[in-house]
């Protein structure tokens, strides 16, 4: 089944509240680990990076391969990222290429401080995946550094104009290559991607920025952040929300697959908090349409999402965000888009 008609149906099973549904997902977030090398304070797993009780690792060969001829077959779009930084799986760039291979459309989100010369090579002569998300946040050397934690501006930067200037040599439109930032919100501060940091990459311009204000996560990361360091609970600050909040619609577009093989029920769920299925015993189609997964969509279409701890806290139910047939459109972003546009995210 293709993935836009996956979506219309999608969209009908959101309008009319259907908990078992008869399609597969249209986005698997795949993680290949739940390790980071960053500790941002905008992530839970910077504040959780040595909890004992939520187990971290790297995705097992035999998980991957269990998981493959399934995937193969329902075709969804795969998104490399979750709770880590995919590129220190020592699979990463064989798995990647095993999944295109098979026909699936494969992403990277990336912090970018591990793209050195050799992986910036690796990335676009033999391309892993489709899209590389590099992450740029805030809007100079110091506010992205207090964003990011244990990254350093200058390397970033650099890692991301060769990788940019190395495709531009090759003349290849693959992979795509989006920049996106997150920034602090300050009332009357002005939305979108820093001008400053477009002019980093006037010389290769990537296929498009992108831009987000830092919000909470659900779960506990709010009362993380009140336990963190003054400067973290004092910068950190979000954009108002409304008060009623929504049926989520990523519980019908959306599965979440953890290192271990394990789907849980938010891709935001980065502490584990609420897993749903072992996906190695139940298959993917075993855990979408689970009953820990049911009985969650039956919870949000009934107005009971915040007697859920996981949801309780959850900013994004409480924000106005793109209907399922929009987030069709997201996921093939045009390959024409002309370089260096913008959205907003």
């Amino acid at each position: 089944m293709s993935l836009m008609l996956r979506s219309l149906q999608a969209n009908f099973a959101y309008r009319f509240g259907f908990t078992r549904l008869p399609y597969a997902p249209l986005l698997i977030s795949l993680e290949p680990t739940n390790y980071c090398n960053l500790r941002c304070p905008m992530c839970p797993v910077g504040h959780r990076a040595h909890d004992p009780s939520i187990a971290r690792g790297f995705m097992p060969r035999a998980v991957f391969d269990t998981l493959l001829p399934e995937l193969a077959r329902i075709r969804p779009v795969i998104a490399f990222h979750m709770g880590g930084e995919s590129l220190m799986h020592p699979d990463f760039f064989q798995m990647g290429q095993e999944l295109r291979t098979a026909g699936l459309r494969v992403r990277l989100d990336s912090n970018a401080m591990l793209i050195s010369r050799d992986v910036a090579r690796r990335l676009i002569e033999h391309p892993p995946v489709d899209e590389i998300y590099l992450d740029l946040d805030g809007d100079d050397a110091g506010s992205y550094e207090r964003i990011r934690k244990r990254a350093n501006f200058d390397r970033v930067v650099g890692n991301i104009r060769h990788l940019l200037s190395f495709r531009a040599e090759r003349k290849q439109s693959l992979p795509r290559i989006i920049v996106k930032g997150i920034r602090y919100y300050r009332l009357g501060a002005k939305p979108g991607f820093p001008d400053s940091y477009k002019a980093l990459f006037a010389d290769a311009p990537p296929d498009e920025y992108r831009f987000a204000w830092a919000d909470y996560w659900p779960g506990s990361h709010r009362e993380d952040l009140s336990s963190a360091s003054a400067e973290d609970g004092a910068l950190y600050q979000v954009p108002p929300a409304n008060s009623d909040p929504k049926a989520c619609e990523l519980l019908w577009s959306r599965l979440a697959i953890g290192w271990d093989g394990q789907a849980l029920l938010c891709c935001l769920d980065l502490n584990r908090t609420a897993l749903i299925a072992d996906v190695v015993k139940s298959g993917i189609m075993g855990a979408w349409n689970s009953p820990a997964m049911m009985d969650a969509r039956r919870a949000h279409i009934s107005g009971r999402q915040t007697e859920m701890s996981l949801c309780a806290n959850c900013q994004q139910i409480r924000r106005e965000s793109p209907s399922l047939l929009r987030r069709f459109k997201l996921l093939n972003t045009g390959r024409n888009a002309s370089q260096g546009g913008e959205r907003q995210s």
